[in-house]
């Protein structure tokens, strides 16, 4: 089963199936936004380089409507990573290969340059294996270094189906209505020290699990 699920993961015409499902979700399916933003695009458009924060449960409402908007993501090195990645090159969201369990540092490095460079990265701060909706501490090493804000974003839809997954991964439907909510931008500050970054992500977790 595992070599099945393996090959499917790798095969192009599954990933061609994935992107215009996609598609047809951002079409038919566009949320309501809530926010001090009128808009995702709004969002982005910060004076610097903005991490975006999201639970791994809600990455893909949130990939499908931010295509094209020039977002690079945050994707595990693993199989599933190997397809999301290719997947999400498809909709111009570019790739930045890490996480905690492997390439971490790789990965630090290359977001500290792309934010400086006032790109905007996509980060889900539980993933890529949980535990569920726990913020591990990449997201806000690299926002003390860079001094760069992390948005948090929550998304639903109304008739989405939640997979039998660690995380209970939301599937949206076509033929539904969603609504995305962009939170207040977080600005974390003090030393490196592991107390103060576990009381950022305390403090970035609460907001996540808060809108």
């Amino acid at each position: 089963m595992k070599k099945l699920i393996k090959k499917l993961l790798s095969s192009e015409l599954i990933i061609w199936f994935a992107y215009i499902y996609g598609n047809i979700i951002r079409v038919f399916n566009r949320p309501k936004v809530i926010s001090q933003y009128d808009s995702l695009k709004t969002c982005l458009q910060h004076e610097k380089g903005v991490l975006i924060a999201c639970w791994h449960s809600r990455l893909l409402y949130f990939c499908i409507h931010a295509q094209r908007h020039d977002v690079y993501a945050l994707i595990s090195q693993s199989n599933d990573g190997n397809f999301i990645s290719r997947l999400a090159r498809k909709g111009k969201i570019y790739s930045i290969r890490g996480s905690s369990s492997k390439g971490g540092q790789e990965a630090k490095k290359e977001m500290l340059r792309l934010l400086s460079d006032k790109k905007n990265i996509f980060v889900t701060p539980d993933g890529p294996r949980g535990p569920k909706q726990k913020v591990k501490k990449g997201i806000v090493e690299v926002a003390l270094q860079s001094g760069c804000p992390i948005i948090p974003v929550a998304n639903s839809t109304f008739k989405g189906r939640f997979l039998n997954t660690w995380d209970r991964f939301h599937l949206p439907k076509i033929f539904d209505r969603g609504v995305m909510i962009i939170g207040e931008p977080i600005y974390v500050s003090g030393d490196q020290g592991e107390k103060n970054i576990q009381e950022c992500c305390l403090k970035l977790e609460q907001a996540l699990n808060n809108i």
